[in-house]
């Protein structure tokens, strides 16, 4: 209610995403529809609910602003977040070459992001190019925060767990259910390694 779809974006782990505006005001954003598996599971739509006020509390600059959670006329659940005209880095990288002072910038942007968020005890556990989105200013911003793991816990798999391997820290290939800052910053180091060679990281 309130938002109207425009375009389809892509399709994720977790579901497609489109773009939409905001019917009073014409603003852009993003609409997340949820999986049905995800979305038919209430522990995780709370959990989702409760991740985005924490995240929201944060206030920082370098992490997506997530709007509200709504439905679809069908009834598809969704997620409404702001609308970032610059997609992902993983996408970016696919069609160029980051030069280092880029790739340095990302991290001190991220890495700012992930502090402050560490500093409430929220933890991304999902830190890849897939989640860091880029600004019509050239500014990187997290994306998903807690969602990965979320699904997970509620025993729900999905694509992404076949694309994260390559950013997973250790602890979390081991099957560690409770992780910590280290987790994002293994993440983080091994996005950064992927931006500045263009070679995903490999075991």
């Amino acid at each position: 209610s309130g938002y109207r779809v425009t375009s389809r974006l892509g399709v994720g782990g977790m579901g497609i995403v489109y773009q939409g505006e905001q019917e009073t005001i014409g603003k852009r954003v993003a609409i997340k529809v949820l999986r049905p598996e995800i979305a038919d599971n209430p522990e995780v739509v709370q959990r989702l609910v409760a991740e985005a006020r924490a995240v929201n509390k944060v206030g920082h600059r370098g992490i997506i602003d997530v709007f509200g959670f709504g439905s679809l006329p069908d009834g598809r659940q969704c997620i409404v977040m702001e609308y970032l005209v610059g997609g992902s880095l993983h996408d970016r990288i696919r069609e160029v070459h980051l030069s280092v002072p880029e790739v340095v910038l990302v991290g001190q942007e991220v890495a700012s992001a992930l502090l402050a968020a560490h500093a409430l005890g929220v933890i991304h556990r999902d830190v890849k190019p897939h989640n860091l989105l880029v600004s019509g200013f050239g500014h990187a911003k997290v994306a998903d925060f807690g969602i990965a793991a979320l699904v997970r816990d509620s025993g729900v798999r999905t694509q992404t767990q076949s694309l994260t391997l390559a950013y997973a820290s250790p602890e979390e290939l081991d099957g560690a259910i409770d992780v910590g800052p280290p987790t994002d910053v293994y993440s983080l180091a091994a996005t950064l390694a992927h931006l500045t060679t263009g070679v995903k990281p490999s075991f």
